[in-house]
């Protein structure tokens, strides 16, 4: 199968512009229950041709955006940040 450098990320996909499962999770840096509890859910979808499962650039993409964003309590404010690090380089 002939394959193309993705430009946006330096990923392999091939021509139709499909990952892997293995693709999909190093890009996305997800393990494979993660990606499979994805595509589950509904939230990630996924072609199979014969053996081989392929996961679609758009979707892919798509499913990235979906992700919420983070922010909140939990994260950090980046004021925060730049105090911690003054306060470690004095």
């Amino acid at each position: 199968m002939l394959q193309t450098a993705d430009v946006d990320t330096g990923f392999v996909a091939n021509v139709d512009g499909a990952l892997t499962v293995r693709a999909f999770c190093d890009r996305y840096s997800i393990g494979r229950t993660a990606f499979y509890e994805e595509v589950n859910s509904g939230r990630l979808i996924a072609k199979k041709r014969g053996g081989k499962i392929l996961i679609p650039l758009t979707h892919a993409r798509a499913w990235l955006a979906a992700l919420p964003n983070l922010s909140g309590a939990s994260a950090p404010s980046r004021s925060a940040l730049d105090s911690r690090s003054a306060e470690v380089a004095a």
